[in-house]
């Protein structure tokens, strides 16, 4: 039996991502292909920036086309923003520790987006069944719950640097949200 048949499947990953982010970024994020990983932060910010929409829709002020085109617009950033803030992060830490490489800090980055995906879910169907506005009370939730995983990312990718990794992982989330504030209109 090889080593990567123990490995968690995405699923698994996903939720462990909440409950042991350091396990897992320290763990299972180089085994993890580019589509899985890439896939975390694209449907995540899509329910996210989707969420928020059908909120404005029901308050009147996006229709049905806006909607569809704010939760395309947050596939978009979740599949172009994580990867770009990822890279970022990785030249900052450079001079501190090159023992990850860039591929595992994007897949790390995109990885910490899970409880974001978890929370989209979440949020998605409080919003359809009871009919909740639901960005703020799960997206938001969900991309602060973001900020430890992609912490311990930023540990792996620092040498264990906890006070460049809480400013970085704070940078992130503060770009995060103000791209999303910028996106619906705030």
């Amino acid at each position: 039996m090889s080593s990567t048949s123990t490995r968690p499947g995405l699923i698994r990953r996903i939720f462990a991502t909440m409950g042991s982010p350091s396990t897992v970024m320290a763990r299972y994020v180089d085994d993890l292909g580019w589509p899985a990983a890439l896939s975390v932060p694209l449907f995540a910010f899509a329910l996210f920036f989707l969420q928020s929409g059908l909120d404005l829709y029901r308050a009147g002020t996006y229709d049905a086309v806006e909607v569809t085109g704010l939760a395309f617009g947050g596939a978009a950033i979740g599949l172009v923003l994580v990867p770009v803030l990822a890279v970022l992060a990785w030249i900052l830490v450079l001079p501190f520790d090159r023992s990850r490489s860039l591929g595992w800090a994007v897949r790390a980055f995109a990885l910490a987006y899970a409880p974001a995906l978890i929370y989209g879910f979440c949020g998605l169907g409080a919003n359809l069944i009871f009919g909740w506005n639901t960005a703020v009370a799960f997206g938001i939730t969900g991309v602060l719950w973001a900020i430890s995983p992609l912490f311990a990312a930023l540990r792996e990718m620092s040498g264990d640097r906890r006070r460049l990794s809480v400013m970085l992982a704070t940078f992130v989330g503060l770009v995060v949200l103000a791209v999303w504030s910028a996106a619906v209109g705030g």
